[in-house]
């Protein structure tokens, strides 16, 4: 079991194992100085602070300012570590391919589906919400939401419990996504990046597609 500071090293030399080759075969920037924080560290501050529950950039980056500056001297200022942040999006996206073939995302027949409410704002403010206006929609939660204002998130998990594949449906209502939606392509295969067979991700860039009602923002495979 690994405590902390253990486990932020093993996440740091896992992504930076796998990223690197990505970094060197396409390299994020092609002109000006290289930020004094390493992408490899960037990322693992993410995948480091979601675990730990810091889900807004803010928490985030206040946590990793105030309780491990001495480990990342270099942290910038919030703003420059977002921006950062949010330019990595593709590379993310490759990064988690290397990881799924590397734990064989692909080798089980069993898989599960998972679905959860994504509500985009308070559910009395959702007459007068302009974010996502014409694309959420009303739905139920069996949970303390209840009755919520936003879309329903869909991800398959293999039984090692790996994230294979995510969407996002604009059906708020509609509880429920049958499992040959999410099963169209091998998990593993980095050639792919489709969550249906009716939908492609966008790969140039993170703005959401649609069709038939259904909508991805980051395809996970």
């Amino acid at each position: 079991m690994f405590d902390i500071d253990e486990f932020i090293i093993a996440v740091f030399l896992v992504v930076d194992t796998y990223l690197t080759p990505i970094l060197q075969h396409s390299p994020p920037r092609s002109k000006g100085a290289s930020p004094a924080l390493s992408d490899s560290e960037v990322l693992t501050l993410e995948i480091v602070g979601e675990f730990l529950g810091h889900h807004d950039d803010a928490r985030l980056w206040r946590y990793f300012y105030h309780h491990w500056h001495d480990w990342f001297p270099d942290l910038p200022n919030r703003t420059t570590f977002v921006r950062q942040a949010a330019n990595l999006w593709h590379y993310k996206q490759r990064l988690q391919q290397q990881l799924l073939q590397a734990l064989g995302a692909a080798e089980s027949d069993l898989y599960r589906v998972d679905g959860f409410p994504m509500p985009v704002c308070g559910f009395k403010r959702a007459p007068q919400a302009k974010l996502f206006a014409g694309l959420a929609s009303y739905g139920s939660s069996a949970t303390k939401l209840g009755t919520f204002y936003g879309f329903r998130g869909h991800l398959l998990i293999t039984p090692r419990l790996v994230a294979g594949r995510q969407r996002l449906h604009s059906r708020g209502a509609t509880p429920r996504v049958s499992p040959p939606e999410l099963e169209a392509v091998d998990t593993a295969a980095p050639q792919h990046e489709t969550v249906s067979p009716t939908m492609e991700s966008n790969r140039q860039s993170p703005s959401a597609t649609r069709r038939n009602g259904d909508w991805t923002l980051m395809s996970l495979v």
